[in-house]
């Protein structure tokens, strides 16, 4: 039976597909959505697209011509002070109503006297319409200067394109943003002819191993997760990101809410919650997950923190309760997952710790 994540990823991929159908070569397949500002932003095998509807835009750039890609924060001075001089304006018009009266009549006059061809367009025109004119205009305008100066606040995606002006697209940092940014660096990172690693080439997780999994960040090890779940493994997943993050974070993530039910989520913290949360101490950890294992059949464990735990204790510590986890596991039909960034510890604190895992991805 072919388990239900790669039926969910064909239909994400078919549906992509089919919604970007217009905006794809030969040989081009979409591989995630993401929603960047206004914008959605579709990576393909080939290239990033980004697709707005209104103002219409379409933006496809390929990977190989990505120079860089940076999300910034900058302070509008121009649009500052633009805001501040057109409130200003507006201040001064309205407590000097008169004052500002007669310097509109003094402009007329002098372009009457000046640009005679004028004159007729002008005589037409009453000094009080224009000032109830701009009585409205200056404070719209100081308003639109001052909304583009506070979202401008909130960033910008730049990515730079070789021999090509820059692409910029405001937006906040969300993870949205993130995700993409990895993604383009990923596809930057590959050499010709290499494809983009998937996990559905990482061979079935085995019950009774402990696996770790080298990675900056434990998207892997979280899709490797899902996917044993969906094996009908019970699942027991201990993050350092608060449950209502992650399920914000994966909301529209197809596999994740069908298997809501049969994962439990707990917060890996020292702050006090009212949600499920665990001490990143080494002995309630290990509490925990012998009781999860205990209560059920067939299990998968994914323990997201481990160089937290290593802060709040020390490595020895650790070391020993994946140890004494190793051995709980080995005893069940379960499977451990530990994500690790390496540049987080030390060759020889590598070594052991790899030593101890029954395998490494």
């Amino acid at each position: 039976m072919e388990p239900l994540g790669k039926d969910m990823d064909a239909i994400r991929k078919g549906y992509l597909k089919s919604k970007y159908l217009k905006y794809l070569t030969k040989g081009e397949e979409p591989i995630q959505e993401f929603t960047v500002g206004f914008h959605k932003a579709v990576a393909t095998n080939k290239r990033i697209i980004f697709v707005r509807r209104f103002p219409k835009a379409f933006i496809p750039i390929a990977y190989k011509n990505i120079a860089n890609i940076e999300h910034h924060v900058y302070i509008p001075w121009d649009l500052i002070f633009k805001s501040l001089a057109l409130l200003a304006a507006s201040i001064y018009g309205y407590l000097k109503s008169e004052d500002s009266k007669g310097v509109i009549t003094s402009v007329f006059s002098f372009f009457e006297e000046n640009v005679p061809e004028l004159s007729g367009i002008i005589s037409a025109i009453l000094p009080e319409t224009v000032f109830n004119l701009l009585a409205i205009v200056l404070p719209l305008a100081a308003f639109l200067y001052f909304t583009r100066s506070v979202l401008s606040l909130l960033g910008r995606l730049k990515i730079s394109v070789k021999g090509a002006p820059s692409v910029r697209i405001g937006t906040p940092l969300n993870n949205d943003v993130r995700d993409l940014m990895k993604t383009v660096e990923t596809f930057m990172e590959l050499k010709e002819g290499e494809v983009m690693p998937s996990t559905e080439e990482v061979e079935e997780l085995e019950g009774r191993h402990t696996y770790l999994v080298k990675e900056y960040k434990p998207d892997k090890s979280f899709a490797l997760f899902l996917k044993t779940v969906n094996s009908l493994c019970k699942g027991l997943y201990i993050s350092r990101t608060n449950p209502e993050q992650i399920e914000k974070e994966h909301i529209a993530d197809v596999d994740f809410q069908l298997l809501c039910e049969s994962i439990s989520i707990y917060w890996l913290t020292d702050s006090l919650s009212t949600g499920k949360c665990i001490s990143p101490e080494p002995d309630q950890l290990f509490a925990l997950i012998s009781d999860f294992i205990e209560k059920n059949k067939k299990t998968v464990i994914l323990l997201d923190g481990l160089e937290y735990l290593i802060s709040h204790a020390n490595f020895e510590q650790v070391l020993r309760f994946v140890q004494g986890m190793k051995d709980k596991v080995e005893l069940k039909d379960c499977r451990l997952i530990i994500p690790i960034n390496p540049q987080a510890l030390s060759e020889k604190e590598m070594a052991l710790l790899e030593r101890e895992m029954g395998r490494v991805l």
